[in-house]
């Protein structure tokens, strides 16, 4: 179990750091997905079964959640590159609060699911191996970071020369997106 509980801190810890390196949407979020997996995997290692299965059932929703959401800026984007879209605010606002809702409910924003996924990790942790509250702590404070920068590149700004005639998508596409905000 130790060896599991070692992977799945090195995971965690450098899945994090190399999603902040990333300027493609869907790179950043699935180093995001395998971060927290290496949470799964400390879960596991330390036999904190109920932990490990709310982590992957609240991190489900919120990636899905953004992966829709960054999804629907790649379909009339056509780019995945972070550096070329910008100031999509005024011109997605649906796309644009999927992603900050997705992204609260990943890194443990209370009251959504992520949180108490995370708060039953830590607490479990904290009786029998309190260094990796640290890991955890450590690991949700990058995603934030990484997702934080990805979602102000996208978002933030200016448009640019990929995202200057931007609409939001159509109907299809975002009531799927509203129905997942909804949970």
């Amino acid at each position: 179990t130790s060896a599991m509980v070692a992977i799945g801190a090195v995971t965690a810890v450098g899945a994090s750091l190399i999603a902040i390196a990333q300027i493609d949407i869907k790179r950043c979020l699935s180093y995001s997905v395998s971060a927290y997996m290496g949470l799964v995997f400390i879960a596991v290692g330390t036999q904190q079964d109920e932990a490990a299965l709310l982590l992957v059932l609240t991190h489900a929703l919120g990636a899905a959640l953004l992966v829709m959401s960054t999804g629907a800026i790649i379909w009339n984007s056509i780019t995945q590159d972070v550096t070329l879209v910008g100031g999509l605010w005024s011109r997605r606002p649906v796309s644009g609060i999927a992603y900050v809702v997705g992204t609260l409910a990943l890194i443990g924003f209370p009251p959504l699911g992520g949180f108490w996924a995370l708060l039953k990790l830590a607490s479990g942790l904290w009786e029998t191996q309190p260094w990796l509250v640290g890991v955890v702590i450590a690991v949700n404070a990058l995603t934030a970071f990484s997702l934080t920068r990805e979602f102000s590149l996208i978002v933030g700004g200016k448009p640019k020369q990929m995202s200057d005639r931007s609409p939001e998508v159509s109907w299809q596409m975002a009531l799927p997106m509203i129905i997942l905000l909804a949970f």
